[in-house]
């Protein structure tokens, strides 16, 4: 069997694209060669636990009963270049000075005993669900199984983070990315203590859970497969692209079909909602009415919100053809 001969500093710099913040990140701490080797030293056992705890995981929530409101789940484990990557780029955005901001101070003494403590996304669980509505069952599911109370919520990585309970348990509020306020509306009726809410800079709708198990974190993230698929894409087209002048333009691109992508959603969730005689939309109950005897305008008034779109959307297609926007009927 053949060992595979370890990158040199200049090698590891230069096959993951890290030349103009390597030094940034070396000027904070002196010895990070030495510990990133160190890391991935520690790591080749410390990722096989997590990669068994992730899929003994995944097959506790695909054998839940409300599994059938998941389209699909899959999993990965952080490889080491990518996890090593990550701690050279939070050391290279500190500042020689400490701040008060310990989300960013965290990294600073990271090091081959406490990465594990600090580094949260080590595990990564991605739940699909086809329709947005469908986020209620799962999240019901999982809050039952993991939330065990406040006091387990993390406020320092190191001093509070915990080996081994007996139990598995979530270690911070779920976090709530959303794109506008009409989505905020439809999380926040959810919960709105129960979640921490951010609005998406990426402009798409994800949950992220981060639970405990055994001592090992796994950051559980669910979306739609339409937001799924946007990302997907941004992250293979832009991420991974190393041409800077294409940059502006894929970015623009970018947004285009994320507004695709909303447009998209919006009529599978009116879908759903007229399959499941639900009268919702971005949260907002609307009463149904008898509508056998009314005249059509008075009809279209008192229809509920998707009835009301879809005699819209019928209305439009009598003088015009339908031309995909959706600006004009929602």
């Amino acid at each position: 069997m053949t060992v595979r001969k370890q990158d040199t500093e200049e090698q590891f710099i230069k096959k993951n694209r890290l030349i103009t913040i390597y030094e940034k990140a070396k000027a904070v701490d002196p010895e990070l060669w030495d510990t990133l080797k160190k890391i991935r030293e520690h790591y080749k056992e410390y990722s096989k636990h997590c990669d068994a705890i992730a899929k003994q995981t995944v097959l506790e929530i695909l054998g839940d009963k409300g599994a059938d409101s998941i389209h699909s789940v899959r999993f990965r484990i952080k490889n080491v270049d990518s996890l090593l990557s990550k701690i050279v780029k939070k050391k290279a955005y500190l500042s020689k000075e400490i701040q008060e901001d310990y989300e960013i101070e965290k990294y600073r003494a990271l090091d081959d005993k406490n990465y594990f403590k600090i580094i949260t996304d080590i595990s990564g669980i991605r739940i699909l669900i086809r329709y947005r509505e469908q986020w209620e069952t799962v999240h019901d599911w999982l809050w039952g199984k993991y939330y065990q109370g406040d006091e387990y919520y993390l406020r320092d990585f190191v001093a509070d983070y915990k080996s081994n309970v007996g139990k598995s348990f979530i270690v911070e509020r779920p976090k709530v990315y959303y794109r506008n306020d009409g989505d905020r509306i439809f999380y926040e009726q959810m919960g709105k203590d129960t979640f921490d809410l951010k609005k998406s800079d990426e402009g798409y709708n994800s949950i992220h859970y981060l639970i405990n198990v055994d001592g090992k974190y796994i950051e559980i993230q669910m979306r739609t497969i339409l937001d799924e698929a946007w990302s997907e894409c941004t992250h293979d087209i832009i991420y991974k692209n190393n041409n800077r002048d294409q940059k502006a333009e894929l970015q623009y691109l970018s947004q285009c079909l994320s507004q695709q992508t909303i447009a998209a959603e919006t009529i599978t969730n009116l879908m759903y909602e007229k399959v499941n005689k639900k009268g919702t939309i971005f949260g907002k109950k609307v009463k149904r009415q008898n509508q056998t005897k009314k005249s059509p305008r008075t009809a279209a008034v008192s229809m509920s919100t998707v009835e009301r779109r879809m005699h819209l959307l019928e209305e439009q297609s009598l003088t015009q053809p339908f031309d995909g926007n959706l600006d004009s009927i929602l």
